[in-house]
């Protein structure tokens, strides 16, 4: 073994499967950076739509206790005193 490497000459260049590797990895490389970035992209729309029917929502509540505050301190006293809800033609 050591006459077989006494024997051969050395290269440091480096041979095309080193370079089809590196190539190969940089590439893998920027892909996975490019797919978190649109990755981030689309979790960010997807959770800004799906709350913008939320936000609709609340808005909509708001006017509506705003309309009718009577009917809000309605509700208050009941959770506060626990009433029950009056039904309406039935027998318990």
């Amino acid at each position: 073994m050591v006459q077989l490497l006494a024997e051969c000459e050395t290269e440091y260049e480096q041979s095309g499967a080193v370079v089809v590797a590196i190539a190969f990895l940089s590439t893998f490389a920027a892909l996975i950076l490019v797919d978190a970035v649109l990755s981030g992209f689309a979790i960010k729309a997807a959770i800004d739509q799906g709350s913008s029917p939320l936000i609709e929502r609340l808005e909509a509540a708001q006017q509506l206790l705003r309309a009718h505050p009577e009917e809000l301190a309605l509700q208050q006293s009941r959770s506060r005193h626990k009433l029950p809800a009056v039904v309406s033609g039935g027998s318990l």
